[in-house]
């Protein structure tokens, strides 16, 4: 009885943490391409949370900097766009252009088939920026053939003297938190049969 319980009690914590892991989404890791952007390392990033058909993006960490805004977001998926919306609530903020086979090159970080763009830069978001597609995609979206899914450009102030600068921030170098079926269901499987074998041994 107490294994079947220390069981149990395993198989619920697991739900709980991995759950609470998995509503975070993905972090897109800054990774420094070659455009003078070393001066950001490590002091921005971009969060993008994807659950099944939307994929919603914001500025979750921004040290030095002021006032960042999103304005280009690119991803490996080609999917039709149902609607892409900021704060606003303006489906005519942003737009987007899918295409196919080759894809929109972005400089080292690969070709991606979606890019999105907010229609007038004069406007400045951090997010979320929701896009939601017409079908579903799965678990995750698909790496590119340099290792990434996504890339999203930020515009800043710098707040030594108020310059405009800017960074593209990207998800590659295996750093995305896999969803919570594609970690959770195969440890609960296994304490599953863990405890179906540990009754039959006390029967």
């Amino acid at each position: 009885m107490k294994t079947y319980n220390f069981i149990l009690m395993v198989i619920v914590t697991t739900l709980f943490v991995f759950g609470s892991t998995a509503s975070a989404g993905s972090t897109l890791n800054l990774t420094i391409p070659n455009d003078g952007s070393a001066h950001f390392a490590g002091l921005m990033d971009v969060g993008v949370t994807l659950n099944g058909q939307t994929i919603s993006v914001e500025c979750i960490r921004n040290d030095t900097f002021m006032d960042p805004a999103i304005d280009k977001i690119y991803y490996y998926l080609d999917k039709d766009v149902a609607s892409i919306v900021d704060e606003r609530n303006d489906p005519a903020a942003w737009g987007f252009d899918i295409r196919t086979p080759n894809g929109h090159n972005v400089a080292n970080f690969g070709r991606f088939y979606t890019k999105c763009t907010m229609a007038s830069n004069s406007y400045r978001t951090a997010g979320p920026i929701v896009i939601t597609l017409d079908e579903g995609f799965g678990e995750a979206i698909p790496l590119n053939n340099k290792g990434h899914s996504m890339a999203v450009h930020v515009r800043v102030r710098n707040a030594a003297d108020g310059s405009d600068d800017s960074v593209w921030l990207t998800n590659g170098n295996g750093h995305e938190i896999p969803e919570f079926p594609t970690i959770a269901l195969p440890i609960v499987a296994i304490l599953g049969l863990a405890l179906i074998f540990n009754r039959r041994d006390n029967n």
